[in-house]
């Protein structure tokens, strides 16, 4: 467990170096100012009120989808706000088990999966490249949420700094995932746990993985155009001729949900990404063969892949 004096001097844990501060005022616009203190310094931020810290001198940004996606579409993630912990649960862990440590959401968005860690753990750092790490800065009113826009690929974390870190559904959009992977693995502590959600390979999958290849040419505004077409298509002949709409969405290797908001939603969370890589069991043994100092490991791939990594 670490004690208070380590959490309120998280320069041990961040690079604050490497590191701007971008404040947003009482009306939400940025104030261009970069004073440097510690967010353990501040006074506590109110809701309207807050700031997150940005890489400095950041890699190219091809996660403008997720972006769009966590400003524009997340009143279905909030409305269906029990779908969070369910997906936390696809670890096959308890937030119980954060209790005490230092944890990192690796592609965190707008919070989703961090906010659930917060109530045990001693520190969640979120990291997100998008501009959704605006909405978890927001979100969270606590000192003991650390939001960083930075790639998860060439995160400003110390050496062995945390204790736990997740990654859910992220690494298969990464633009490098075997160089992600390496970097979630070096911030590890010794004794620590890394857990990794992505897609499995079956052949749902794979058609929807050539699919986005093609769709990812759009851009966000067209691709919210796409699935807003798409998903009234779906949802309207499912009332008048269910064959046929079982049929799309089978082809686009999707399901219709219980409302057209959520339905247009993961289509375009499915569809839109850049990357869309299937990385299975194959894949991380051999990338796991290449990390120092693993203890053990698990691999599942039904009916998701959940991986597993302690490090000695």
């Amino acid at each position: 467990m670490t004690d208070n004096n380590t959490i309120m001097n998280f320069s041990d844990i961040v690079k604050l170096s490497e590191l701007e501060t971008i404040y947003f005022n009482s009306g939400c616009k940025p104030i261009e100012e970069d004073i440097g203190e510690k967010l353990s310094d501040r006074e506590p931020l109110n809701r309207r009120s807050f700031s997150y810290l940005r890489q400095l001198n950041m890699r190219d940004n091809y996660v403008d989808d997720f972006a769009f996606q966590w400003e524009h579409l997340t009143g279905a993630f909030r409305k269906y706000s029990g779908i969070h912990l369910e997906c936390f649960n696809r670890f096959g862990i308890s937030p119980d088990n954060m209790k005490g440590k230092i944890c990192l959401d690796a592609g965190s968005g707008e919070g989703r999966l961090a906010g659930i860690c917060l109530g045990q753990a001693d520190l969640v750092i979120g990291v997100e490249l998008s501009e959704a790490i605006v909405q978890a800065a927001n979100k969270f009113d606590t000192k003991k949420f650390i939001p960083i826009q930075a790639s998860i690929d060439s995160m400003p974390i110390h050496n062995e700094s945390v204790d736990f870190l997740f990654c859910w559904g992220v690494l298969h959009h990464s633009k490098y995932p075997h160089l992600s992977l390496k970097e979630m693995w070096r911030v590890l502590k010794p004794g620590g746990e890394l857990y990794i959600w992505v897609y499995a390979i079956t052949e749902f999958m794979l058609r929807r993985s050539l699919l986005s290849h093609h769709f990812s040419k759009f851009n966000v505004n067209e691709m919210y155009e796409i699935a807003d077409l798409l998903t009234d298509t779906a949802h309207l002949t499912k009332t008048t001729s269910l064959g046929f709409s079982n049929l799309l969405m089978d082809d686009l290797s999707f399901s219709i949900k219980t409302s057209k908001e959520f339905t247009r939603l993961l289509m375009f969370d499915g569809l839109g990404p850049d990357y869309h890589y299937l990385l299975g069991k194959n894949w991380f043994e051999h990338q796991i063969s290449k990390l120092s100092s693993v203890s053990s490991y698990d691999i599942q791939e039904v009916p998701w892949t959940v991986v597993r990594i302690t490090k000695t």
